[in-house]
């Protein structure tokens, strides 16, 4: 059996009143503050209220993303004893210290494996040539001949090979794979313009060697690898050092995210109240069998 609940709060008691309903965890909103449109206080203390919640929400979808990357998770809320609307610009430099903190790890972390797949695949790309003794930038700076190796999606292969079929040029699939193979297109300069655009209608995505690698494909194939495993090292290390500061902010982390949280909650709370000039009004629904206990905590 349910009561419905109204209760008529002075704004100077708002804030207590509020955390007894959430506190007690027996009473269920119901918004009534579309039955006050117009009685908004002087102050415009429900615009206040708006801004707040939305500020809380934005603060608490920052603190996620530093746990996220720290690995770490929402754990149990915070006693309710301790529910508090926190003020925004106490909790946000807190916020910002740890968000800079955690944020150069992962950025470095990106980094490193934007590298790592970049120098993966050249390497898928340049392995099928590995035995041909030819400075590859001598292809892409040749004054006679154009030049592209890369990959295409295999379904493509047919119709960029039909397109070129009045053009002089010799076309090869240097490792097929039935999504895509790495093929190698050349031809004269003269038709440089008509072989490129036939194969990049083809979706042929080219050979684009990292900056700082130069000369045969074998000796670029052994310099590859040997970036990869550093990269690899590199990320090892981020991710351990990652780890580490995901076990020293724990809990910091944690406490924050709860009382940002249960700020934001509160504050979504309270918008829906209804509001007069010097009160609030409050609508809900609690258990007929609560209803004593929850009266004398709010009257006291």
């Amino acid at each position: 059996e349910m009561t419905e609940l109204e209760l008529i709060v002075p704004s100077r008691d708002l804030l207590a009143v509020t955390r007894i309903l959430s506190g007690h965890g027996v009473f269920h909103q119901a918004d009534s503050s579309y039955s006050y449109p117009g009685a908004v206080s002087e102050n415009g203390s429900h615009n206040a209220w708006q801004e707040k919640a939305a500020e809380y929400s934005a603060l608490e979808r920052r603190i996620q993303l530093v746990m996220q990357s720290l690995d770490v998770e929402e754990g149990r809320p915070l006693p309710s004893d301790s529910i508090e609307v926190l003020e925004v610009e106490t909790v946000r430099p807190a916020v910002e210290k740890i968000e800079e903190e955690v944020k150069q790890i992962p950025d470095q972390l990106a980094n490193e494996q934007k590298q790592l797949e970049e120098f993966e695949s050249t390497l898928r790309q340049l392995e099928p040539v590995a035995d041909v003794d030819i400075e590859l930038g001598s292809l892409k700076d040749s004054r006679y001949l154009f030049s592209m190796l890369g990959i295409v999606p295999a379904g493509n292969v047919d119709r960029l090979q039909t397109s070129l079929a009045r053009v002089p040029h010799v076309f090869m699939t240097l490792r097929p794979d039935p999504q895509k193979p790495v093929v190698w297109l050349t031809g004269t300069q003269s038709n440089a313009d008509v072989l490129e655009r036939a194969a990049r209608s083809a979706y042929l995505d080219p050979l684009t060697l990292p900056e700082g690698y130069e000369g045969t494909p074998a000796g670029i194939i052994k310099s590859l690898r040997e970036s990869v495993e550093r990269a690899q090292h590199k990320i090892s290390e981020l991710n351990n050092s990652l780890a580490r500061l995901g076990n020293e902010r724990k809990q910091e982390v944690r406490q924050l995210f709860w009382q940002v949280h249960e700020s934001r909650v509160l504050a979504d709370a309270i918008v829906r109240f209804g509001q007069l000039r010097y009160t609030y009004v409050v609508v809900g629904w609690v258990p007929s069998d609560d209803l004593e206990i929850l009266s004398e905590r709010i009257r006291q």
